[in-house]
């Protein structure tokens, strides 16, 4: 209500009271019930999950996850030879919530088991073929087979099927890397740090992950390409005054439609246009979550001009001297182990790092071209988002990724008729606010709810609250203020010697790893993006604490120790 009163001597007087009508709608409540689907009685948040850590917006959690469960099915039934093996949607989301759908029957688990020993065979055979020559390849020329394309002049619904086989064609690739590079690198690293702690490590000897450190990755050479091009304008005065006093913003929309600034050399701004929309073209696919409503760099580079300002400015770590100093120490603690090992122990010491190491650096590179057809799979999302504008359904492009598939269907169908669209103005408004609520609460990492599951996500709760527990990444201790991240939209919060706090990391945040004192996300383990990464930097890693963008909050002093895998939440 707005009230307007008086108050003479000790009489309070209401003069006037009407109700506020410019008040944004009220928000709705959180999500209280996590109920599994029919037909389904147990799911967990893993494996692909783990790249849609948020809420999924309405048209990647149907136009999405029908193209990932389709590419799955057909991955599953080529990989098994049998169909029918695992239930028809492998992702189900609950809450909007993304799930790995568990629910096997008791004939699909037999039949599993036995073939168990086939499957894992099948894994490290062909793995690393199954990716570069048959799953990258094939992925890339239906990209350049789209791009090729002029797909601006197709038909509505023409270009919504467009859409659809290149959803596909990516999901197709993560099955390539999930049937063999993926799990084969997970396998392999696990079992030689099993193995090394066991029968090979002494006290004093180094921690099995230096054995993996130090080798190049398609992130690796993103961050060095960029750092290369940031020396390049170190050396020209104006451009780096430029770049190192102008909002992010204002730079990526001037690159974008080429508007040289007044005070720059042509010349210069030319040849570092230039060069940024190569890095781009070459990099900038990269996802920070597989939900394509988001970005990615090669739609919004702030967050990696944010990255080249630091290096610009003299800051950051040079990624050529950090990548040979980890190759050093991989190097002489290789040399000293093999030197002092005799007869069986060394024949596994070595087997089992040559195994690891050779599918270590794959691992990323997978990752990190997972994204190859985004950049234009949203072009032409965002395509039938200004048609439908146009049509005045939507009030702009980006709101079709709060339609579901059936509401573009139907329109895309209509639009081609030259019928008249409803208005889905409201309606998107209020999923907003919906994905908001959800986005609100920590999903449980395992459906129905059992005490069990219940007592591990408040694993991390001691000492009143005040600290969290997750996987211990990388090692080291580090207090420092938080800097919590929901995307890429936050990477201009980040200062340097913050704590990177998000959801989860994909190659796409790597450039942000240069000015972070430590990582704390709520998804992954030891072997995820993440942990590699920070590893990789020599930086306290703490991952898997379910709850940590809940719980802590931004400018908050907290304290990682990345050995013993706990955050202690200062204030």
């Amino acid at each position: 209500m707005d009230i307007e009163w008086a108050l003479v001597g000790k009489q309070l007087t209401i003069l006037q009271a009407r109700p506020i009508t410019a008040l944004p709608a009220p928000e709705p409540p959180v999500p209280a019930e996590w109920k599994l689907p029919q037909g389904s009685y147990i799911a967990v948040r893993n494996n692909i999950v783990e790249l849609m850590a948020e809420p999924l917006t309405p048209l990647f959690g149907t136009l999405g996850l029908s193209a990932v469960n389709s590419s799955m099915k057909r991955l599953l039934t080529d990989f098994f030879g049998t169909p029918g093996l695992f239930p028809d949607d492998l992702i189900i989301s609950v809450n909007e919530y993304a799930y790995y759908n568990g629910s096997w029957s008791a004939g699909q688990l037999v039949s599993i088991l036995l073939r168990s020993v086939g499957i894992m065979k099948y894994m490290f055979t062909g793995a690393v073929e199954r990716w570069t020559e048959k799953g990258r390849p094939h992925y890339l020329s239906v990209v350049n087979q789209w791009q090729a394309e002029d797909w601006r002049s197709f038909s509505t619904v023409e270009l919504l099927d467009a859409c659809r086989q290149l959803s596909e064609a990516a999901i197709d690739a993560y099955g390539a890397l999930v049937s063999g590079v993926i799990p084969a690198a997970w396998i392999s690293e696990g079992l030689f740090t099993f193995v090394y702690n066991l029968l090979i490590k002494r006290r004093d000897d180094p921690k099995a992950p230096t054995y993996l450190l130090g080798f190049d990755s398609l992130p690796i050479q993103a961050e060095k390409a960029l750092y290369d091009l940031a020396e390049w304008v170190r050396g020209r005065s104006e451009l780096a005054a430029y770049l190192l006093n102008t909002p992010s913003q204002q730079i990526a929309s001037q690159f974008e439609n080429n508007q040289l600034p007044a005070s720059i050399n042509s010349d210069d701004w030319n040849v570092w246009h230039k060069r940024f929309q190569e890095h781009l073209n070459r990099y900038g696919h990269t996802i920070y979550n597989l939900d394509f409503a988001n970005p990615v760099p090669a739609d919004d580079p702030s967050p990696l001009l944010e990255t080249l300002k630091l290096y610009v400015s003299g800051q950051g770590t040079n990624p050529y001297k950090r990548q040979d100093t980890s190759a050093e120490k991989r190097q002489q603690a290789t040399q000293a182990t093999m030197t002092r090992l005799k007869g069986l122990r060394l024949r596994l010491f070595r087997k089992l790092l040559t195994t690891a190491q050779r599918y270590a650096p794959l691992r990323e590179d997978g990752l990190a071209d997972v994204g190859l057809s985004y950049p234009l799979l949203r072009q032409m999302l965002r395509e039938l988002g200004a048609r439908f504008t146009a049509a005045n359904m939507i009030a702009e492009p980006d709101d079709i990724f709060w339609l579901k598939r059936n509401e573009v269907k139907s329109a895309a169908d209509k639009v081609d008729r030259g019928e008249a669209l409803s208005d889905h103005c409201a309606l998107v408004t209020e999923r907003k606010a919906a994905w908001r609520a959800a986005n609100r609460v920590t999903p449980p990492r395992a459906l129905p709810q059992t005490k069990l599951t219940q007592m591990k996500s408040r694993r991390a709760r001691k000492k009143d609250g005040e600290t969290l527990k997750g996987v211990a990444a990388s090692p080291g201790q580090v207090t420092a203020t938080a800097r919590v991240l929901h995307g890429p939209e936050d990477f201009d919060q980040m200062n340097t010697g913050d704590v990177l706090v998000a959801a989860l990391t994909t190659p796409a945040w790597t450039p942000l790893f240069a000015r972070a004192a430590a990582i704390v996300t709520d998804i992954g383990g030891p072997l995820s993006h993440g942990s590699i990464v920070a590893r990789e930097y020599g930086i306290p890693a703490v991952l898997g604490t379910d709850e940590a963008t809940k719980r802590i909050q931004s400018g908050q002093t907290i304290t990682v120790d990345g050995t013993a895998g706990m955050v202690i939440l200062s204030g």
